[in-house]
């Protein structure tokens, strides 16, 4: 094995790869580089304050030499390596976050979005110990797609932009053995993409926004995948963007409302059935009634996010109410939900985190509120007014209630937090 991956076997063996990183970057403070690569220059992309003087040997302060080198002759010259917080499951603020918190910290890379993509691979080369890649304004094709394959074993999490990833992508990623984390643009992907998911061996977190119509048929794999445990789907069932070239459509007719078309609730079942899913999300999705009726099967869903499902009803959370295990539900700008809803909802003996930011739960509410104890976190809309929003403070803070978001006449800028040290309002 090269040079290089004689580093990353050695972070197998004795230490993590955050461990590891930080100490091959950390060698870089005291190496006897020559002026112009000094640790000067290497701070450049590195901040100083995560050095920790400790020797390392010489073959690999020679990599990381050739590696600032190559960086400052293609013009990067600021900061674009990071030592960062690894949350597996970052999803929940600003509700409740994973009580599992930071789970370490890892060496990430972030190219500048005006960097030519072509100098990625190089790049790459030198900087086999990255565990977080984070791509944003480049664009990812196959070449660059390989490189990070045989380049950087280590990856962790990985963020791509919607830029040149194809269902190729999808299918060279699952050779990172170690791969937890995949956050994607829609890009080129199809239904056929995610047939290469349940190869990722150690993937838990899997985002793609926009979901569209044609990876619909893809979803039927992710009941294979028997690591993930949340799945962000933004604009689920959103139409395909017309090709270039294409026509405009058809304008609509006078008189005639258009047909509208939701995502099945087969999809829905499919959803269910993934054995470890904890955290679901389907923001702005193009879902209704009956595809929340099959959702609602699932029971190892806790945190389910429908922001902006404009048209769900309060039948949606009706069938919502049969998932005990839901621990923090997000239902904001889902404007046809009513005060009936609420009624439904009180009964999720583990709800913690309930977020209605919708113009028709009303004051009328507030006693059903009122009996909700597990509640740590609501967020209400105006529909509430300031005085109800005292009397859920005053009857759910002496409990676990930490924040209520929404009129009230305690705290500032309508939201209110449970003082460290703290007494019932009077």
């Amino acid at each position: 094995m090269n040079q290089d991956g004689r580093i990353i076997a050695t972070g197998r063996l004795g230490l993590s790869f955050a461990a590891t990183a930080a100490l091959v970057v950390s060698a870089l403070q005291d190496a006897p580089l020559p002026l112009g690569t000094s640790c000067r220059a290497a701070q450049e992309y590195v901040p100083l304050q995560y050095y920790i003087p400790v020797p390392w040997q010489q073959d690999v302060i020679a990599a990381r030499k050739k590696g600032y080198e190559f960086l400052r002759s293609v013009g990067v010259r600021k900061t674009c390596f990071d030592i960062r917080d690894i949350y597996y499951f970052d999803i929940m603020d600003p509700l409740i976050r994973e009580k599992g918190g930071c789970q370490g910290k890892a060496l990430a890379f972030t190219p500048p979005d005006w960097l030519d993509a072509k100098h990625l691979p190089s790049i790459f080369r030198y900087f086999p110990e990255v565990e977080i890649l984070m791509i944003w304004g480049l664009r990812v094709d196959e070449t660059v797609a390989d490189a990070i394959v045989n380049h950087l074993p280590g990856l962790t999490e990985v963020h791509l932009p919607g830029n040149g990833v194809s269902d190729y992508t999808l299918k060279a990623l699952a050779k990172l053995k170690h791969l937890q984390i995949l956050v994607t643009g829609a890009g080129y992907i199809t239904d056929k993409g995610f047939a290469y998911l349940p190869e990722y061996p150690s993937l838990k977190y899997f985002a793609i926004s926009p979901a569209y119509d044609r990876m619909l048929k893809g979803l039927q794999h992710l009941p294979k995948c028997r690591n993930l445990e949340a799945l962000w789907l933004g604009y689920l069932g959103k139409e395909d963007p017309a090709p270039p070239g294409a026509l405009p459509p058809d304008p609509p007719v006078s008189g005639k409302a258009p047909v509208q078309r939701f995502v099945s609730p087969e999809v829905a079942a499919e959803l269910a059935r993934i054995p470890r899913l904890k955290y679901l999300c389907l923001p702005f999705s193009n879902i209704d009634d009956d595809f929340v009726r099959e959702l609602s099967k699932s029971r190892t869903i806790v945190y389910l996010d429908l922001i902006n499902c404009v048209h769900l009803t309060d039948k949606s959370a009706e069938y919502l109410s049969e998932m005990k295990q839901l621990e923090v539900l997000d239902l904001d700008f889902c404007e046809q939900l009513t005060d009936e809803s609420v009624k439904h909802l009180a009964g999720l003996p583990r709800l913690r985190g309930l977020s209605l930011y919708v113009p028709n739960i009303t004051d009328a509410s507030v006693p059903v509120f009122c009996q909700m104890k597990n509640l740590e976190y609501l967020g209400l809309g105006k529909g509430v007014s300031a005085a109800g929003g005292d009397k859920i403070i005053e009857a759910l803070a002496p409990y676990k209630l930490i924040l209520l978001s929404g009129k009230c006449s305690y705290g500032d800028g309508g939201y209110w937090y449970r003082p460290y040290h703290y007494h019932k309002p009077k």
